[in-house]
């Protein structure tokens, strides 16, 4: 069955198989950050750090300009994507922060699984608890570690996120990383 699976059931039977997946999530960021063989993860696989978040606002920001300009466009959809032009014309300006705030945090670069949703993550029940195996290794590549975590919180309720956030941090406990404030992780 899938994490997805698991994660909606009730009481332990819920809380434990989500923190074999953060422990699992955790594992592979450890193991890969700072790896030799990380540079030909980023020639094989997707560059998400922030090179990403940049090139993504660009062409973002060029598909709606675009769109725009459509002679077809209904009137009633401008509105709209005058308002998306406006924010990610913002987060083109911030892109040199977000670099910094990731150079400050001090993470190094590691391997991200790109994709990690409740039904990439396997679970196979055996006596000593939950064994994983993430699945779906399509969007794998290279950034901070913040990619994927978000990307696995973001699946939870609010209520859920500060236990499943502390379960990362203690897997992260011995590895010299620094934890960012609150309002930098924000």
């Amino acid at each position: 069955r899938t994490l997805a699976r698991a994660s909606a059931e009730g009481g332990a039977r819920r809380e434990q198989p989500i923190r074999a997946a953060v422990a699992l999530l955790a594992a592979l960021h450890l193991r890969f950050a700072a790896h030799p063989l990380l540079a030909d993860c980023r020639l094989a696989g997707i560059d998400l750090g922030a090179g990403f978040f940049a090139s993504s606002v660009l062409d973002a920001l060029r598909a709606l300009s675009a769109l725009r300009r459509l002679e077809t466009l209904p009137d009633a959809r401008l509105p709209l994507i005058d308002r998306l032009l406006e924010r990610l014309t913002k987060l083109s300006t911030e892109g040199s922060a977000r670099s910094r705030d990731f150079t400050e945090l001090g993470w190094p670069e590691t391997l991200l699984h790109g994709d990690p949703w409740l039904t990439n993550f396997m679970l196979t029940a055996v006596p000593s608890g939950p064994q994983l195996r993430l699945i779906d290794w399509d969007r794998a590549g290279v950034g901070p570690a913040l990619y994927d975590l978000s990307g696995f919180l973001r699946q939870f309720p609010a209520a859920d996120r500060p236990w499943i956030l502390d379960a990362y941090r203690e897997s992260l406990d011995g590895s010299g990383w620094c934890w960012p404030d609150l309002a930098l992780l924000e």
